[in-house]
């Protein structure tokens, strides 16, 4: 009796694929005028250290991250729905910092103050997706270089006494796969507050 293959592909298992863990991160969403702010004094700091050693620049501030198997669309309407009642964030920016990174160089970063609203919104996401903890807060203006002297370049820096403020109404969401090396997609804009979308 010869082997009949046929019945065998009708009852073949499914392939069921395990659901991808996403690597999600919040940025604050500056204003325009801190953008440009941060594009200019990038300019007058290579004149400084020489150019950056990384070539791409979008100024930002990283607040937290968290992993997460939810699809985007899940997790986009879950974050919304938990700011509707989250208002706009004054944010404040004071002061370079060079932050070591070991044998990959430094960065050259300005500080955001950790204020009570931006404790209080941390808090609201932590209690809608467990997140680690807030990140420290600063604006990157240089991301690589390697600076011998680093005292005398952050007191050069320090003496142009840069510091803004803006009122952050947007959180930028992104994500890539957990643990992999691809950049990061952009999933979308939360507004704070119940603002227009």
């Amino acid at each position: 009796m010869e082997n009949d293959n046929t019945q065998i592909d009708l009852f073949e298992m499914p392939v069921i694929e395990k659901p991808v863990t996403y690597e999600y991160e919040v940025f604050l969403s500056i204003s325009k005028n801190i953008e440009e702010d941060a594009v200019m004094l990038k300019s007058k700091t290579e004149v400084i250290v020489g150019p950056d050693k990384q070539k791409y620049f979008r100024p930002h501030v990283s607040f937290l991250s968290f992993k997460q198997k939810a699809g985007k669309d899940l997790v986009m309407s879950a974050l919304q729905n938990a700011l509707l009642n989250f208002g706009p964030v004054d944010v404040e920016i004071s002061g370079f910092e060079i932050f070591s990174k070991g044998p990959r160089g430094q960065a050259i970063i300005l500080n955001v103050v950790e204020s009570e609203a931006l404790k209080n919104l941390y808090a609201l996401i932590q209690s809608t997706f467990r997140c680690g903890k807030m990140k420290g807060l600063h604006l990157t203006i240089m991301r690589t270089v390697y600076l011998y002297d680093q005292q005398t370049v952050l007191a050069q820096l320090n003496a142009w006494n840069y510091s803004g403020t803006f009122q952050c109404v947007q959180l930028t969401l992104l994500r890539r796969p957990k643990d992999s090396k691809e950049k990061y997609e952009e999933v979308g804009i939360l507004n704070l507050g119940n603002q227009a979308k």
